[in-house]
């Protein structure tokens, strides 16, 4: 407040009156309570909305944790197809293996009589490389990581938007870095 002029007796007279100046001094108490208020509604709202957060990741955690589990079944459940498959195969080229061994012993008019049939078997058993993984699944475990890569950007965002110092600006709030 600005001061007017100066009295004969030497006092500045000053245009506040006494019921301004209670009325100014009854006005803080109300102002530091409605700014505790403010502050506290603030806080319950923080607390309240990490706790929701809180909850929300806590969910999604156990959700990526069981289709990273079903993922990781779904993998060995794939290997040990793929060991049979491949058992398999190995037992019947085995077989074939031991069948022409036992005809390289007969003598050659008996080996010649039947080659016609051993080399149809053999065109027969032609390797089959059996598939360890489909591609579906191949393809959901490249997604799965490429979601936690992204996860780990994500947080790395978040941590640095709670953790930089926010801006005020003639008294309003700009947000972290003046945003």
């Amino acid at each position: 407040m600005t001061c007017s002029r100066v009295h004969t007796s030497g006092f500045i007279k000053c245009p506040i009156t006494h019921s301004v100046f209670l009325s100014l001094t009854c006005a803080f108490p109300v102002c530091v309570s409605s700014f505790q208020k403010q502050l506290e509604t603030g806080r319950q709202k923080i607390v309240a909305d990490f706790q929701q957060l809180r909850q929300f990741l806590e969910e999604q955690e156990r959700l990526l944790l069981a289709q990273l589990e079903e993922l990781n079944k779904e993998i060995e459940k794939g290997r040990a197809d793929y060991a049979a498959k491949l058992s398999e195969e190995i037992s019947s080229f085995s077989s074939l293996i031991n069948e022409m061994e036992q005809k390289c012993q007969l003598p050659a008019c008996e080996f010649l009589q039947d080659i016609k049939g051993t080399l149809s078997r053999c065109e027969r058993e032609k390797f089959q490389n059996p598939v360890a993984f489909s591609s579906d699944l191949k393809w959901r475990i490249w997604a799965s990581s490429q979601r936690n890569a992204s996860l780990e950007t994500i947080m790395k965002k978040f941590k640095d938007s709670l953790s930089s110092k926010p801006q005020w600006d003639k008294g309003k709030f700009l947000g972290s870095k003046g945003e």
